[in-house]
């Protein structure tokens, strides 16, 4: 009977120990899962300017876990277009982050990719670790263009699991005049063979 109490017993503790592990793995993952990256927003397009403002914050929250020191706009606009970027913009001060233009390729041919990194400035710390939310706006104008959808993605520390991205609003192509007058001459054209099957009738 003794040696049957020790056995129920040292089965019970390790029972009891495969349950904690367990419950810690879960708590674990579950809090690795749940992570908050910074919240990208489209404020709008200056058609007297050309330029998109973006407004990035990074909120002061226990699960955000990563830095953020990486901007990108993926546009639908060729390579050789005249582009000017400013960024990050916290309290009407740069941070002396770098810029670059490279391209991407959405599978219609090589198109912009413009990028902002914080090289030798400050990149933002991670949420965690910040008192209040961290606001900064990035600025891009790309002369004779227009808002049409696209991706913006921000990233920290190099880390692929710290990259995030959103569909919003990017810089690309205004319809040639060629082709506007195309679909016109196409509708006006079509208007007299309208006009003769109405008289018919």
């Amino acid at each position: 009977m003794p040696f049957e109490k020790e056995v129920s017993k040292s089965v019970y503790k390790f029972f009891r120990f495969v349950v904690v592990i367990a419950l810690l793995a879960f708590v674990t993952s579950s809090g690795a899962l749940a992570v908050t990256f910074p919240t990208v927003q489209y404020l709008g397009f200056n058609p007297n300017t050309w330029t998109y403002t973006y407004k990035v914050t990074q909120w002061n929250v226990p699960d955000s876990i990563y830095s953020f020191d990486h901007f990108e706009v993926r546009a639908y606009t060729p390579l050789n277009f005249a582009y000017s970027m400013s960024g990050i913009i916290v309290d009407g001060e740069s941070w002396g982050w770098s810029n670059r233009l490279t391209y991407w390729n959405p599978g219609s041919g090589d198109v912009s990719l413009y990028i902002w990194y914080s090289g030798m400035g400050d990149p933002v710390p991670p949420g965690q670790y910040l008192d209040a939310p961290l606001v900064g706006y990035f600025y891009l104008t790309v002369p004779n263009t227009r808002p049409v959808p696209g991706i913006i993605g921000t990233m920290g520390g190099g880390l692929l699991e710290s990259r995030n991205e959103t569909s919003l609003m990017v810089p690309g192509m205004i319809p040639e005049p060629s082709s506007l007058a195309i679909l016109a001459g196409m509708f006006v054209g079509g208007i007299p063979v309208i006009i003769m099957r109405g008289r018919r009738k």
